[in-house]
């Protein structure tokens, strides 16, 4: 069975520029992700900021990581 993840209210979603930081990506590479994987890299609008929940981000490593393996 998989692992489910519950979201934790205490951690704040982390901004778009958060997440390239982390990741070490450019801005073009976050959009590409957000347009080619919405079904693995999981974001959404806060007000107008694009934003991405913490889980969502040790998802897409993981998901990356099976992926980059095979």
């Amino acid at each position: 069975m998989p692992r489910v993840l519950e979201r934790d209210p205490r951690r704040k979603p982390l901004t778009a520029d958060e997440v390239q930081e982390i990741l070490g990506i450019s801005r073009g590479t976050f959009w590409k992700y957000v347009r080619e994987h919405p079904e693995h890299f999981r974001t959404y609008l806060s007000g107008r900021y694009r934003v991405m929940d913490p889980e969502d981000l040790e998802r897409w490593r993981e998901y990356r990581k099976q992926v980059d393996g095979a």
